[in-house]
């Protein structure tokens, strides 16, 4: 009998480790957030939920109150860059007693990689409004690099940096918003120096 209850506590102390208690970060567990634990956080969600994924509280930026809501505003690191200026800000409200994702955005980096395809002037001005995303790819023939993104009951925005021939500053920024089920170019904005 002894011989069988070891392996069956082994066992049984194995699938509680393995179930644990509640959501884990999937991706690391540092205080800074990752594109993971980014992608993870939804609107609605708790503080305590955003704590669970992001394996800290964030710090408090701001807050305020109207008549009718209270308003935090927390930060976190991002894993993405060393920037003190990149960061992932969550924006709560308070609702039945419990602060809850209103809006979230992301600065990821603020330079794009720079990769051996360069966006040149023609093609810069050959893209469009309202081209999706995997059009610009293939004019500009990269997918870029990801540089802010937002989510609000507004909708959603995403910022895309690529670089440009003859300057490591410069940049090409095209900004796509989340329509028709895929991203869409809304606006675009060049730095050739």
């Amino acid at each position: 009998m002894k011989n069988f209850i070891k392996p069956m506590l082994a066992a049984v102390v194995g699938v509680a480790l393995a179930v644990g208690t509640g959501p884990v970060a999937l991706a690391d567990s540092s205080p800074s957030i990752d594109r993971n634990e980014y992608a993870q956080i939804k609107r609605g969600m708790t503080l305590k939920q955003v704590k669970d994924i992001a394996d800290s509280w964030g710090t408090v930026t701001s807050e305020f109150s109207t008549s009718l809501n209270r308003y935090q505003f927390r930060e976190w690191a991002v894993t993405t860059s060393t920037s003190p200026v990149a960061s992932a800000d969550i924006d709560f409200v308070r609702k039945n007693g419990a602060w809850i994702v209103d809006e979230k955005s992301v600065w990821w980096t603020f330079d794009p990689k720079q990769t051996a395809d360069k966006v040149t002037k023609s093609e810069f001005r050959s893209v469009s409004r309202n081209m999706p995303y995997w059009k610009v790819k293939r004019v500009f023939g990269t997918w870029g690099t990801k540089s802010y993104e937002r989510s609000s009951e507004y909708g959603r925005t995403l910022s895309v940096l690529w670089p440009v021939p003859g300057s490591i500053w410069g940049d090409v920024e095209v900004d796509f918003e989340w329509r028709n089920g895929r991203w869409e170019l809304e606006g675009k904005s060049a730095y050739w120096g």
